[in-house]
């Protein structure tokens, strides 16, 4: 009988608020986490260890160390964690933005800006620029290379390049990444850039035709022939006699060569153009529309300029 009692008060003493107080705290330890406290207080908000926990809660949403191992594992993961177990953490916006930055990738300028990367160029003809990065920081970085990013020369007779293709690079190491990035010259008179010319990385000039025009040539999905010469009349103002400065040639001719931006060409970038709200009628291309039209050969594309 006494046995009995014994062991009956045993089991009430587990059932009381105390020893249910002590089991929840012993449980939030073995984590440590902030959410674990948090929860803690959740469940027992007058538990005797509730001053105890909104402490050590304070303290390790104050503690940095925290964050830079969260940092230091370079994975998406273990941010991922770091947000979910220390919710409202000194350093939790700038864990969602380098998480962000992981998965969706940030702008080149601003990870220039940033000294998250670091960038080095050089010319590669008149259709592309040649780039390599590396990053600066010790976790993932996806770099984005909008449309219309500026390359300028570091030399002033030397074309101009802007980017014509929306590009991604993801810098997984601390190694150097190499590409080749989709471009157009934005200076037509200018010498075309080589191996040993350099360029500094900006953001398109803030002119009203080229941000307009931007967004439409990313989704035009046109040849390389057509971006240049929608660039150009941008640009340069360029009329049809200029935009055949665009030529093709095989290695073994030192001149001459097949004219690249024809009638075609010149109409479809005058389409995209008038798509992206531009004036054409006040560009000097559109006082050769009558030759332009005259060597159409596309039904559709000739009725269109007719139109205009």
């Amino acid at each position: 009988m006494v046995l009995i009692l014994v062991v009956a008060a045993r089991i009430l003493f587990s059932f009381s608020p105390g020893y249910m107080d002590d089991l929840k705290w012993e449980l939030t330890g073995k984590k440590g986490t902030a959410a674990e406290y948090a929860s803690y207080l959740n469940a027992c908000p007058q538990g005797k260890h509730a001053p105890e926990a909104k402490s050590r809660i304070f303290s390790l949403l104050h503690n940095e160390s925290i964050y830079a191992a969260a940092l230091k594992s370079g994975n998406e993961d273990s941010l991922k964690r770091f947000l979910d177990e220390y919710p409202g953490h000194v350093k939790q916006d700038e864990a969602k933005k380098v998480l962000k930055g992981m998965s969706e990738g940030e702008d080149i300028i601003d990870l220039l800006n940033e000294r998250k990367i670091d960038v080095k160029t050089e010319g590669s003809g008149i259709q592309n620029v040649s780039i390599s990065i590396r990053r600066l920081v010790p976790y993932p970085v996806t770099v984005l290379i909008p449309v219309g990013t500026f390359f300028v020369s570091s030399i002033s007779s030397v074309q101009n390049m802007v980017t014509t293709a929306k590009s991604r690079v993801f810098l997984g190491s601390d190694e150097w990444t190499e590409g080749l990035l989709d471009a157009a010259c934005a200076n037509r008179p200018r010498d075309i850039p080589g191996q040993e010319n350099r360029f500094s990385v900006q953001r398109f000039p803030e002119k009203a035709e080229l941000t307009r025009l931007m967004p439409v040539l990313e989704s035009a999905n046109v040849t390389y022939a057509v971006r240049q010469a929608v660039v150009w009349i941008v640009t340069d103002n360029a009329d049809y006699d200029e935009l055949g400065i665009l030529v093709s040639r095989s290695q073994y001719q030192g001149f001459g060569g097949s004219r690249e931006i024809n009638e075609f060409e010149t109409a479809s970038a005058l389409k995209i153009l008038d798509k992206a709200g531009i004036n054409i009628k006040k560009k000097r291309v559109w006082k050769n529309r009558a030759t332009i039209i005259k060597g159409l050969a596309d039904p559709e594309l000739k009725k269109w300029l007719e139109s205009r």
